[in-house]
Parts: structure tokens; C-alpha cells; sequence
């Protein structure tokens, strides 16, 4: 179903920049880490539907409709609990002849360092956003003002830093857990991470890094 873009009421938000914003583990942040993600603990630094979209992502994305002038418009995906968006891309519809439907971007974006990801990862680990990006988008229609928290931290239990841009998320990847080595199959399985091989056509990944050594550090 195609619904109308909404507000989202302001709160409080992490100020944004290209580069780590925070990685310092305190007191509080290690409490956040205490029972389920919830409102208490402020979903362990993510927002509440990044949660809801690495469970299902029609329970955490709705698709919406942008105008664009007099007579447009554009079909976007946007967080059912934030203003964090992502353009939505149109495929010959599975059932219905002559149709399409709209899916999430598809598009593989790899980062300065090599690693290859998809728009999906950015949806399940971003931060609650309540303004709109003024800056517009980058080259891969990535908004160019999102925080983001690591995905692959609070699977292993840890305190997520809050990174001010994919290519900053990417980067704490690949030191922090590539290169360092730490990462085990559990937690590739439940983070969707294709280490040490190219991913194969139509295999589910989020993130895939087909070598160490082709990364850039």
C-alpha cells in the first residue's frame, strides 16, 4: 500500500557528521545494553524500526509517494518510525501481467574500503532521524545526513558506537571486526555477512567482503 508522506514528530538527535560521532562506552550505554531493545533503553542506540526491519521489512519500511511539482511524483522507502528514507526501485510484478511493484534498492554500493553492501543494511542500523536531510543525496541516493549504529556489535552483545555516514560504518567494519578477525559464523549468519568470498547471484547478504586482503585501510 502507497501512503502519503508524514511528519514525524522532533526530538532530541545525535549531531551529524562524516565520521565516528561516538565510540565511547559509558556507564548508561552499558545499561542500554540490558534486556530486549525497548523504549527504556532506547533500543540499544537504534531506532525502533531498524529493530522492525531486520525482523520483516514491511513491518519496519512503508512505501511512500513524494511530489515533485504540479503533476509528479516518486516512490520512496521510509521508516515507519523516523524520517530515514531510501529510494525504491520498480520490478515486473511476480503475478500480474504488465504490472510492477515497487522493491527496495537493490543496488550493490561498495565503499572506499571495498566492502560491498546493500541499502538493507543502512535500513536495519540506522539511528532515529526527525529531520530531513538537507544535503540531499550522494552518488548511490544514500542521504547524505544519517547516523548509524553497527549491526554486527549488538549481535555479539556489544555497546554500538554511532557513526555519522555509511563510508564511517564501513570503515569500523572493516577494522573493527575484518581485520581484527573476531568476527565467528554465528554471527556472520545472523548479520548477513558474506566474508572471504564474492556472494553468488541471488544469494541473501547484507554485507559481503570478498577478501581481507582487497580491502584499502
Amino acid at each position: 500500500m502507497l501512503h502519503l508522506l508524514r511528519p514525524v514528530p522532533s526530538s532530541s538527535q545525535l549531531s551529524v557528521t562524516p565520521s565516528v560521532i561516538s565510540t565511547i562506552t559509558t556507564a548508561a550505554q552499558e545499561k542500554m545494553m540490558s534486556g530486549r531493545p525497548c523504549k527504556d533503553n532506547n533500543y540499544w542506540g537504534f531506532c525502533k524500526g531498524a529493530w522492525a526491519t531486520r525482523e520483516d521489512e514491511s513491518k519496519g519500511l512503508v512505501l511512500i509517494s513524494r511530489p515533485e511539482g504540479m503533476f509528479k511524483s516518486s516512490q520512496a522507502w521510509q521508516c515507519r518510525h523516523c524520517l530515514f528514507e531510501g529510494l525504491s526501485c520498480s520490478v515486473p510484478h511476480p503475478t500480474k501481467k504488465n504490472k510492477k511493484e515497487a522493491i527496495l534498492d537493490d543496488q550493490i554500493r561498495t565503499s572506499t574500503m571495498g566492502i560491498r553492501y546493500r541499502w538493507s543494511f543502512l535500513a536495519k542500523s540506522h539511528v532515529k532521524k526527525t529531520s530531513y536531510s538537507v544535503g540531499g543525496r550522494n552518488g548511490a541516493g544514500e542521504e547524505t545526513e544519517c547516523n548509524f549504529g553497527c549491526v554486527i556489535c549488538s549481535v555479539e552483545g556489544n555497546v554500538t558506537g554511532i557513526y555519522g555516514s555509511a563510508e564511517a560504518l564501513m570503515d569500523h567494519i572493516a577494522n573493527e571486526h575484518v581485520y581484527a578477525g573476531n568476527m565467528n559464523h554465528m554471527t556472520m549468519m545472523r548479520s548477513k555477512v558474506i566474508v572471504g568470498r564474492t556472494a553468488g547471484e541471488g544469494e541473501e547478504w547484507d554485507v559481503n567482503i570478498p577478501s581481507q586482503e582487497s580491502l584499502i585501510f
